[in-house]
């Protein structure tokens, strides 16, 4: 089936218009690649492991074929006694698949020796096999069973020096285990990229479909379309893709094309699983979807080394039971390498401290989310750097952190269609302060990052828009100043920003009030009207967040604030509106009188009679009264 799979893709591949470029005023560095070409080997072959501190291979000692046998290191001759299988149980095997590594009288303290013993019966189940071995982020080799390190005595190490499991420590050398010839997954710190999300959000209960593509197209069909989107993230520096999943969506034959295209041109793909629309919390999700999910996927893509499970995005779980649960998947699906596998921190994923030193999980990618509109409402750089170290657990004085070390930020962005400029003055404005703050953090730290989303229809923080359809869409960059910011994370630019224009996004309330200028049914689409309404405990949230543009527009997400209608005249309604360029939605606030005005009609923004709760906008003429009155919250 694969094979045949295979050759509709290099069928498909031919057809498609390769040439396509996103539109960004700008050329666009070619993404770097991040593993080698060499053919990633079957998890049964037998390969050297050699260690990075003394190139040394790992060894049985004096060839022994009996249970017992020593494990350490000895200059690589290519010996039987040097040449290990990864077995899809979990099992590490040695001498020609013989015997199976493991701590030394079954011990799992620092400080414990490898032996060879007789492996497990034929037929014992996975969750049964102990002691596991994965590789781990950094080409470290974890003994699942105690979260420890496979370790060569430190410096220089003679011919025969035994290894022992010991604490895995960040960049350690002689902790560090690579295999000539096969092609390991990318480090976290490599990972870059963008979410290609579906139209929306990926919450739901039906398929989860990439923007773009439709769950009515063939495999075929699908590849077509989506090949054309992969190479302009490609073009705009991604080498990493990340999709949503649930059970529903492996029902769509189009999933695995959309996979396979990334794959095709070499881009790492992250899978993460996600919720439903209604439960939230990693345990909603029925064992027997989470199963699907997962066994399907691991089975299909596991050994692609450019493939990662992202094990659930956000699981909202602020205790110790997501990483036992997590825990629990490392023991199902040992053939999946720890360095493929994704563990969000706890909540939504914001919270890593905790993830990060249960060494249980040691070896797997973190995954980290900020953004700037749903808890914290900073306004200065230092203030956001200060929230992002401290859940990264990076120390005074220091830039990055044995967790940062292995984290990939799987989600971050910002208000793309609002008329911010990400390049103007560093604080004052709580968007433009935190995408500063989180991509110097990511730079700084070397950290992985995968901007939210890529592309995404009806996502006011998406990247790019869309132009035309099929295999010959197009994507535009919505925003070029935050497309710089992205690009400084990413080490495409040194353009570290700071010379634009000031836009302050910020609340609006008439007179004294202390209501907010909102949307009616804080829906934000067009021709809604606006109202005033309590600002209440959803103060930072988006439904009020306006943004003064550098042209005078008024900015909500990717709509702006208009008069409602053709004709202006005293009494027109005020809503939200596809924003234009004619100058007949620009306003000025004038100081004097603290006045909102129409530029257009000369007219004066102002609540239908007393500003209450509920009561509605209007253009009128300017008098200076209270209604009239607007000052930012």
């Amino acid at each position: 089936m694969k094979d045949a799979l295979r050759r509709i893709r290099r069928r498909y591949v031919a057809t498609v218009v390769a040439g396509m470029v996103i539109s960004t005023g700008l050329a666009v560095a070619a993404p770097t690649a991040v593993t080698s070409t060499a053919a990633a080997a079957a998890l049964s072959d037998p390969v050297t492991l050699v260690n990075t501190e003394s190139a040394q291979c790992l060894d049985v000692q004096a060839k022994n074929p009996s249970p017992g046998g020593v494990v350490g290191v000895w200059s690589c001759n290519g010996g039987a006694n040097q040449k290990f299988s990864f077995r899809p149980n979990g099992e590490l095997r040695a001498m020609s698949g013989t015997l199976c590594l493991v701590g030394a009288d079954g011990a799992t303290a620092p400080g414990t020796q490898l032996r060879t013993a007789t492996c497990q019966p034929t037929g014992t189940p996975t969750l049964s096999i102990t002691p596991k071995f994965s590789r781990g982020v950094g080409n470290t080799l974890v003994h699942s069973s105690s979260g420890l390190c496979v370790t060569k005595p430190a410096a220089t190490a003679p011919d025969g020096s035994r290894v022992t499991l010991e604490t895995c420590t960040t960049h350690a050398e002689n902790q560090q285990w690579t295999s000539p010839g096969v092609t390991a997954a990318a480090p976290p710190k490599a990972l870059q990229g963008v979410n290609w999300s579906a139209e929306g959000d990926n919450f739901r209960s039906d398929a989860i479909v990439p923007s773009g593509l439709s769950v009515t197209d063939s495999y075929a069909a699908t590849y077509e379309k989506a090949l054309p989107l992969v190479r302009q993230f490609k073009q705009l520096g991604a080498n990493t893709i990340r999709v949503g999943v649930n059970a529903r969506t492996l029902e769509w034959a189009g999933y695995r094309a959309a996979l396979d295209a990334a794959l095709d041109e070499d881009v790492n793909v992250m899978v993460g699983l996600w919720t439903g629309t209604e439960k939230r919390f990693y345990y909603d999700i029925p064992k027997a979807d989470f199963d699907k999910v997962w066994s399907t996927l691991i089975a299909e893509y596991g050994s692609n080394p450019r493939f990662y499970a992202n094990v659930v995005n956000e699981p909202k779980d602020n205790t110790a039971n997501w990483q036992n649960f997590v825990n629990q998947f490392l023991h199902t699906y040992p053939q999946l390498p720890r360095n493929q596998v994704v563990v969000a921190g706890r909540g939504d994923d914001r919270f890593l401290t905790e993830v990060c030193n249960d060494k249980r999980l040691n070896g797997t990618v973190l995954s980290y989310h900020q953004y700037s509109v749903f808890e914290l409402f900073h306004k200065t750089v230092p203030e956001w750097k200060s929230v992002m170290r401290g859940r990264l657990g990076i120390p005074s004085g220091e830039t990055k952190s044995s967790c940062s070390d292995r984290t990939v930020v799987t989600e971050f962005g910002d208000w793309s269609q609002s008329g911010i400029d990400y390049n103007g003055p560093r604080d004052g404005d709580m968007h433009v302060s935190y995408m500063y703050a989180m991509t110097e953090v990511i730079r700084e730290t070397g950290m992985g990052s995968l901007y939210w989303p890529g592309y995404g229809e009806k996502d006011a923080f998406s990247l790019t828009t869309r132009e035309g359809s099929g295999a010959t869409a197009t994507l535009k960059v919505a925003n070029q100043s935050l497309f710089d910011r992205i690009r400084y994370a990413w080490k495409l630019t040194d353009n570290a920003g700071g010379d634009g224009a000031l836009t302050r996004t910020t609340y609006w309330t008439p007179g004294a009030s202390g209501l907010c200028l909102v949307p009616q049914g804080n829906s934000v689409t067009a021709g809604s009207e606006l109202i005033v309404d309590s600002c209440g405990s959803e103060y930072n949230r988006s439904s009020k967040d306006i943004t003064s543009k550098v042209n005078g527009q008024l900015g909500m997400k990717w709509l702006c604030i208009a008069p409602a209608g053709g004709s202006v005249t005293t009494g027109t309604a005020v809503g939200l509106s596809t924003c234009a360029a004619d100058g007949t939605q620009a306003w000025t606030h004038r100081a004097s009188d603290q006045a909102m005005v129409h530029n257009a009609s000369s007219l004066c923004l102002s609540v239908r009679g007393t500003p209450v709760s509920g009561a509605k906008l209007e253009l009128n003429t300017c008098t200076g009264s209270a209604n009239q009155k607007w000052s930012r919250k």
